[in-house]
């Protein structure tokens, strides 16, 4: 689940913490659980500024969690892919805050002074496309030069056929296996193998009406690839036709990473190469 940072430019405790934006990120050890490897972060800074004045809390910029180790009494991660928004964003959307837990509290005060907050994917990617700008990549999976961008029922035909797909696929793969399609909403994997009960391969698949074997994949998912490389693959289905319910079949076993795939953040955007 992505996460909030919180950068201040003053902190109320007098507590320096060895932060650099955009690469190193200090917190105390109650956050630890929560600070994982490939998780996606949305930086906050609150009112209080340097200088003294005060101003509309914000968000200044996202990035993706690398490494965590230990430095003395606290934890450190680096960072990856930061991507700063150029004017920062403020921290509501009209009379509505950007983090929806907020607008549940009667006092957000209390909540605004984490630290590090969990933050759900979907108010993650809103808070993305407001600070980046609005709108995919040209580079996008499913942007074609001549006909613009798909629509969210074509997008959703596109998934259903690639599943359809897949599932044909990892049955004709395993015949004496269980095969579960997981639920739309399953972070990490799309379709899991079970032998007696038990997982014993995990398959994420992607669909694009692109030529190529193109695809979005969140920090999530590529930390879950990591887990599991030993029994872990990605299947791209690309260049569909949706009247024909058709795609060409590319795949890769274990990990997503750049030894095998272009990465390129927004949350990730890649080609198998």
């Amino acid at each position: 689940m992505p996460l909030v940072f919180t950068q201040n430019e003053v902190n109320l405790t007098n507590i320096d913490y060895a932060d650099v934006v955009g690469e190193v990120y200090e917190f105390p050890t109650k956050y630890r659980n929560i600070v994982e490897p490939g998780e996606q972060f949305v930086y906050y800074r609150g009112r209080r500024r340097a200088g003294g004045s005060s101003q509309t809390p914000e968000y200044f910029g996202i990035g993706v969690v690398g490494s965590v180790f230990t430095v003395h009494d606290r934890f450190q991660c680096s960072i990856s892919n930061y991507q700063p928004f150029d004017p920062p964003l403020g921290f509501k959307d009209g009379d509505k805050y950007r983090e929806p837990v907020a607008n549940t509290r009667t006092s957000v005060g209390f909540f605004f002074q984490e630290g590090v907050r969990r933050l759900d994917q979907v108010a993650f990617d809103s808070i993305c496309e407001a600070g980046l700008g609005a709108g995919h990549s040209p580079d996008s999976p499913e942007h074609d030069a001549a006909q613009g961008y798909a629509d969210p029922a074509d997008i959703a035909a596109v998934d259903d056929i690639a599943m359809e797909l897949a599932m044909k696929e990892a049955k004709a793969r395993w015949p004496s296996f269980e095969i579960h399609r997981m639920p739309h909403s399953n972070p990490g994997f799309d379709i899991e193998i079970r032998d007696g009960g038990q997982p014993v391969f995990y398959v994420e698949v992607k669909g694009t009406r692109s030529s190529q074997p193109r695809f979005f994949i969140s920090a999530g998912e590529v930390a879950h690839s990591v887990k599991n490389a030993h029994r872990y693959s990605i299947w791209i289905f690309h260049n569909l036709d949706i009247d024909a319910r058709t795609a060409n079949f590319a795949f890769h076993d274990g990990a997503v990473t750049v030894e095998n795939f272009e990465l390129h953040a927004r949350q990730y955007f890649g080609i198998l190469k």
